[in-house]
């Protein structure tokens, strides 16, 4: 009888901890998304919800330094960072 693999375990979920950066070109919005897996930590770049680029790092400093680049490379394409508004004084 064959073993039955469930399609979900620890390892293979992730929890979205937030985002590293916002940037527009145009009417195009992209997110750099830091994700949690278990022991390790993924980057993604979503563009209007889809994924452009992906890649797990076994370390939150290469992550960061992963982010990093490719808002370099996104700043030199032509991208802009979104800058969120600073918080009212009251």
């Amino acid at each position: 009888m064959r073993k039955r693999t469930p399609l979900a375990s620890a390892q293979d979920t992730c929890e979205d901890i937030g985002t590293l950066w916002t940037m527009r070109r145009y009417e195009r919005v992209a997110r750099c998304a830091w994700l949690s897996w278990t022991g390790r930590f993924e980057i993604r770049v979503l563009v209007e919800g889809r994924i452009l680029l992906t890649e797990r790092c076994d370390r939150a400093v290469d992550a960061f330094m992963l982010a990093e680049g490719w808002k370099r490379k996104m700043t030199d394409k032509g991208w802009q960072q979104v800058r969120p508004p600073a918080p009212m004084s009251v």
